[in-house]
């Protein structure tokens, strides 16, 4: 059996891309790619615009609190 190391990329939404600061993206990349995957359904799976918008905020204060070291 071989170790699998492929780097696992996650499409982001060009809305959450702009209102993400510096910070905030390097937490998002530090983040396994799983975790990565959940933020961008979520963010995706509103059915309504203003709902959308505050996924975004709402994962940005996550991204925030969690800072880039995870």
């Amino acid at each position: 059996m071989e170790l699998d190391q492929k780097e696992r990329t996650v499409s982001l939404p060009r809305d959450f891309v702009k209102a993400m600061t510096d910070a905030e993206r390097r937490a998002f990349e530090s983040m396994a790619c799983a975790h990565r995957k959940e933020y961008v359904q979520w963010i995706e799976d509103a059915k309504k615009p203003d709902t959308r918008a505050r996924r975004i905020e709402s994962a940005r204060e996550k991204l925030r609190q969690k800072g880039p070291s995870g």
